[in-house]
């Protein structure tokens, strides 16, 4: 293989055979019978991923080292995730809230954007960036003269050639689309964007509801002319608009934005779906922890169908399966609940555990479950991942859109300094309402502060996780 591989990049040629995609539609959400509704999801041979995952470490690497790829994009990075995506936003919307400004968010969607992937622009982007010569010539080889045979209920189409697009599926594909729409931000004026692959969000901020609906515009005409010299194009159906502020600002407003694209008006919307969190325009998460609990509730429901069949090991994978995940999905977003929402999530956590081990519905089951399991509450996992997450962000493992909201340079370019015996605190923000107290750049703060020494100084994550837990499990023990 290493002689073949070899063969293939001296010669700048990507073998046919390796460029034929056996195509599964894959549903995801919405009436079944709607071709809009399905994400082709492309098979490609073993080999052919393979020879892929030593192209993207290369190219992923030079774009990286050259700092090519924009601060704004989270989206198939390292370091880079939903999480980071939506801390940022979060954050941000918080501050401008303390700020008594209001936030108008965009949230676009585009239409089939892997699959309208000009390919002739994307070879000229990465020409641009400075893939060269024979180089470009195997990235061009790659991705023209693909084609696909489309599987469906057993049986397989005649093959046909794709003239645009990228697979879904392989490796490089996901790489390309970063190149290919880097540059979207170039195109704006006022907004703050945030990408995640071709999820975007665009942020306007200001006190008058007609200064920031009047930016916004410019800058949705922007990115349309830019979707359109590029050959992609906004689902202006799905593409939806939202005030975020306190309640008293939204709930005074004299007169309501007009957001329009192309002569069509944006629908406005008062809660949303943006990278598997329901966002509401108070930012108040009770519509998310709602959804939350009728998801882990059908999870432990299943549990409980499932404890006369199966053994302990058993249900507990189905429970890490089915619920733990929901507990812990952005949870470092979506942390500042309230311990009312928070209450109600680790009652469903008890009932797991209960379940699981046989307990009864009375006072202290739930905590012997919970010791019998060893089972940290939800409460602790919250806590010790916004403390991982703290410990990234601060030695360099996280965005760069991240490390810079904290003001505590000499702490932020660790790299730069002997910080072995320091105080590694960072500066605490002052808060001028509660919401900034529930921005990252507050309670990431405050919660890494309040660390004892020695676990801020921890020399690795590895060592900081062994004294976090130390610290955690004193901390319950303490409550």
């Amino acid at each position: 293989m290493t002689k073949l591989f070899n063969y293939v990049i001296q010669n700048g040629v990507f073998p046919r055979d390796w460029k034929v995609a056996k195509v599964i539609p894959l549903h995801k959400k919405g009436p079944k019978n709607l071709l809009d509704n399905y994400r082709p999801i492309s098979i490609l041979p073993a080999i052919s991923k393979a020879f892929e995952s030593i192209l993207y470490e290369q190219l992923h690497g030079y774009l990286s080292n050259a700092s090519i790829l924009s601060k704004c994009q989270f989206g198939f990075r390292r370091y880079h995730s939903t999480t980071t995506a939506l801390l940022d936003s979060t954050n941000q919307w918080y501050s401008n809230m303390d700020k008594g400004l209001l936030n108008i968010v965009a949230f676009l969607d585009l239409k089939k954007a892997f699959d309208t992937i000009d390919h002739e622009i994307l070879i000229e982007k990465l020409n641009m960036y400075g893939v060269k010569r024979h180089s470009l010539g195997l990235l061009e080889s790659y991705i023209t003269n693909r084609s696909q045979k489309c599987f469906i209920n057993g049986t397989l189409s005649h093959s046909k050639p794709i003239k645009c697009g990228i697979p879904q599926g392989s490796i490089l594909g996901l790489l390309f689309f970063l190149v290919y729409i880097n540059d979207l931000p170039n195109c704006l004026k006022y907004c703050t964007p945030r990408m995640f692959a071709d999820d975007t969000t665009l942020t306007v901020c200001g006190k008058s509801t007609h200064k920031i609906s009047s930016a916004l515009n410019h800058d949705l005409n922007n990115v349309n002319d830019w979707l359109m010299a590029n050959k992609l194009c906004l689902n202006l159906s799905k593409t939806e608009y939202m005030l975020i502020g306190s309640r008293h600002s939204i709930n005074n407003l004299v007169d309501n934005p007009c957001i329009s694209v192309d002569g069509k008006l944006l629908n406005r919307v008062i809660v949303t779906e943006s990278l598997g969190i329901h966002i509401d325009q108070f930012l108040s998460w009770d519509f998310y922890i709602e959804k939350l609990t009728k998801k882990i509730s059908s999870g432990i429901g299943a549990i409980s169908r499932l404890k006369p069949f199966v053994c302990r090991n058993t249900l507990i994978s189905v429970y890490n399966a089915l619920v733990q995940t929901y507990f812990d999905y952005c949870c470092e977003v979506w942390d500042p609940i309230g311990s009312v929402l928070s209450d109600k999530l680790q009652t469903l956590q008890n009932r797991a555990a209960r379940i699981i081990m046989g307990y009864p519905n009375e006072h202290g089951c739930s905590e012997a479950a919970l010791t019998a399991l060893g089972w940290k509450t939800l409460k602790e996992r919250r806590f010790e991942s916004k403390a991982r997450l703290m410990y990234k962000i601060i030695h360099g493992f996280a965005p760069t859109a991240l490390t810079e909201i904290f003001s505590s340079a000499s702490v932020v370019r660790s790299h730069d300094y002997n910080l072995r015996n320091s105080d590694m605190k960072l500066n605490l923000p002052f808060p001028k309402t509660e919401y900034l107290k529930k921005s990252i750049s507050f309670n990431g703060v405050k919660l890494w502060n309040d660390l004892p020494i020695e676990v801020r100084n921890a020399e690795s994550l590895g060592i900081f996780n062994s004294l976090l837990c130390a610290t955690s499990l004193s901390r319950s023990t303490s409550l």
